[in-house]
C-alpha cells in the first residue's frame, strides 16, 4: 500500500477537504453529463455502485436523477460524509466499506449499472488486481447494464503537452487527457486487456 492510499483511508481531513480541494475541477463539468446520457433509460430507481466514490460527487448527482446509489469506497471517513449527504438530501445511498478488488459481498447480477471515475482503477496496484476489480464489475452488472470507467491517457500528457512537466494544459486540452469509456454488459468485458 502507498503512502498516499494510506492516508487517503486513514486521515480524515482529507476526507473534510476533499469536495472544496475538487469544487473547481473541470472535469466535474465534463463526466456528469455523460454519466446522466449513459444511464438515460434507466432513472426510475435503478441502483448505480460509484466504485471507489470518495465523497460522492457523481453519485449525489445521479440520485437526485432518481436512481438509487451504492457508494463503495475504502475511507470510512468518505463514506460518513457520503452518507451525511444523502441523509440531507433524502436520497437512496448505501454505503459499503470494500476493497475493490474483494468485492465478493456483492451478488451476482445486482447491480444496474456501475461508474468508476477519477482514474479510480489506475489507482489499483497490479495487473491481476485491476483485472480482478473489473471481473466483479462484469459479475455484478445486470445484463446490458452500463459501465462507466474513467482513466487517464498516459500517452496524450507527453505526446501532446510537450513532456512532462511541461505546465497543465488548458481543460480544452486536457478534455484528452482522459478517456471515459461507456460499456454494456457483456461477457467479452473480462477479456480486455487491462495494463
Amino acid at each position: 500500500m502507498t503512502r498516499g492510499l494510506w492516508d487517503y483511508i486513514h486521515n480524515e481531513a482529507i476526507a473534510e477537504d476533499y469536495d472544496d480541494y475538487f469544487a473547481q475541477n473541470s472535469l466535474f463539468d465534463f463526466d456528469e453529463p455523460l454519466i446522466l446520457q449513459a444511464f438515460r433509460d434507466d432513472r426510475d430507481g435503478g441502483l448505480v455502485a460509484d466504485l471507489g466514490c470518495g465523497t460522492g460527487r457523481a453519485l449525489v448527482s445521479l440520485c437526485r436523477q432518481g436512481f438509487r446509489g451504492l457508494a463503495v469506497d475504502l475511507s470510512q471517513s468518505m463514506l460518513e460524509i457520503v452518507q451525511e449527504k444523502a441523509d440531507l438530501a433524502e436520497l437512496d445511498i448505501q454505503c459499503l466499506r470494500a476493497n475493490l478488488v474483494q468485492l465478493d459481498c456483492l451478488i451476482d447480477d445486482s447491480i444496474d449499472h456501475a461508474i468508476c471515475l477519477f482514474s479510480t482503477l489506475g489507482m489499483i496496484r497490479g495487473r491481476d488486481s485491476r483485472r480482478q476489480a473489473l471481473r466483479h464489475v462484469a459479475r455484478t452488472l445486470k445484463p446490458g447494464g452500463g459501465f462507466v470507467l474513467h482513466v487517464h491517457n498516459f500517452w496524450f500528457t507527453p505526446v501532446s503537452c510537450g513532456g512532462f512537466g511541461m505546465g497543465t494544459p488548458s481543460w480544452k486540452q486536457a478534455t484528452s487527457i482522459f478517456t471515459i469509456a461507456v460499456f454494456q454488459t457483456c461477457s467479452c468485458m473480462c477479456s480486455a486487456e487491462v495494463n
